[in-house]
């Protein structure tokens, strides 16, 4: 077992911390490429899952429950600055059920919640089990996503690499579907993509139901990986919850 969570930036004084959760098939360069944009006070984490990247001789995760179990050992938690996790597609059920299982045992909670390219919960049951079909009907499935990766299943052998991570991906999104989930009390944001085939504006707004506050956002002209597409867009919205977060700190502070 390897740590599943890495630092990256400022590791010392940080404003606010942000945990951020890879979509299925993903990794951390996308958030890595988000650290550029963010100010110097916003400490970047980001879940990095074996499977892939520098990991990639790791065993993927197909379980949600041992995976939501590891993440606990290893979540670095920090009571020290406001925290947000931000969580795309198959990111945003993974930031929800370690946030979920945190306020389980009674541990510190995030700050917010801010759920990217995803259904509620309870909408899940919707969701056509990928996994379990056959490798061209698989990756057509993917590809309808809108996913750029998908071009390397074109090339035989790194098909051959990547196509098991990502079918391990998609079985870890139907081991959710099984949960009991509860509304948290913390922020909830929900943000969607005009052109997301896979996910609408009312999927993404029933995540209403799992939040003490909550709102929602549209991104238009994205689709559903438009945390790689609009990577702009998403930074700005970060940008801005991370800095009311610090207001709000000072006028509680003060």
């Amino acid at each position: 077992m390897t740590d599943l969570f890495t630092i990256h930036g400022n590791k010392q004084t940080p404003k606010v911390r942000l945990v951020c959760f890879p979509y299925a098939g993903g990794n951390s360069s996308s958030y890595q490429r988000l650290a550029k944009s963010l100010p110097s006070w916003v400490q970047l984490v980001t879940l990095d899952l074996p499977g892939r990247g520098s990991k990639a001789h790791l065993l993927a995760y197909t379980d949600a429950e041992k995976l939501v179990a590891d993440m606990l050992d290893f979540y670095p938690s920090n009571a020290e600055c406001p925290v947000i996790f931000y969580g795309h597609s198959l990111g945003a059920r993974l930031a929800y059920a370690l946030a979920s299982s945190l306020y389980d045992r009674e541990a510190i909670l995030p700050d917010m919640l801010i759920v990217g390219a995803s259904r509620a919960p309870h909408l899940s049951v919707l969701h056509q089990h990928y996994a379990s079909l056959d490798d061209d009907a698989f990756i057509a499935r993917v590809r309808q996503l809108g996913d750029p990766s998908s071009a390397l299943l074109d090339d035989p052998q790194i098909r051959n690499i990547y196509l098991p991570m990502l079918r391990a991906d998609f079985t870890l999104v139907d081991s959710f579907q099984n949960q009991i989930l509860s509304a948290l009390p913390i922020q909830g944001m929900a943000i969607s993509a005009e052109a997301d085939v896979a996910v609408s504006s009312e999927q993404s707004q029933g995540w209403e139901l799992y939040f003490e506050q909550f709102t929602h956002y549209s991104l238009a002209n994205a689709d559903h990986l438009f945390v790689d597409s609009q990577l702009d867009a998403l930074s700005e919205i970060l940008r801005a919850q991370c800095r009311l977060l610090v207001r709000n700190k000072r006028r509680v502070s003060g």
